[in-house]
């Protein structure tokens, strides 16, 4: 899925987020790189950098991946979209899919994965949320990582995920 992605960001054909990038719209981009894989963005709307170009608070928190695929989001602050892969171990996430900015709406960006995850927006919140998709292979953070604030999926091993569904099931009776 991802490939697809990075061909249509690089590509910026049929823009889907028609009025170019802006704060309003980030979340959306997040949702349709990561969620959906079906990001479109419009020509000039990201340039890609390396993943030594991240800042170095969001760049600690991701680790070492094998491989990044990193774009700063041409927009009002800054703002980056990334995706990694990561070395195959126990306990370790393959491939992380994510979006930081130091200007877009936590909040924002939370509710929109509170519609598309939960269903429903959560009035109260904390300071980071999480959404566990066993079901769909992944756990959905939405965090803030010193000025930035971060929405990002973390995909689950088969293993993992096959745990998780497994300490998840209902009790019968």
């Amino acid at each position: 899925m991802f490939q697809l992605v990075t061909a249509v960001l690089m590509v910026g054909a049929q823009p889907a987020i028609a009025s170019g990038i802006g704060l309003d719209n980030l979340p959306e981009v997040f949702a349709a790189t990561c969620l959906d894989g079906t990001a479109r963005v419009p020509a000039g709307s990201l340039t890609k950098v390396g993943f030594g170009n991240l800042p170095s608070r969001i760049r600690d928190d991701l680790g070492h991946p094998t491989s990044a695929q990193v774009w700063r989001l041409n927009t009002t602050g800054r703002a980056y979209l990334y995706v990694l892969d990561y070395a195959p171990g126990q306990g370790m996430n393959p491939k992380i899919c994510g979006l930081a900015s130091d200007e877009m709406s936590i909040k924002a960006a939370a509710d929109l994965l509170d519609l598309r995850l939960a269903g429903s927006i959560v009035p109260a919140r904390r300071k980071t949320t999480q959404w566990l998709r066993p079901e769909d292979g992944y756990l959905a953070i939405a965090t803030t990582a010193g000025d930035f604030h971060v929405v990002q999926v973390n995909w689950l091993t088969d293993r993992d995920r096959a745990e998780v569904l497994k300490e998840l099931r209902p009790v019968s009776h």
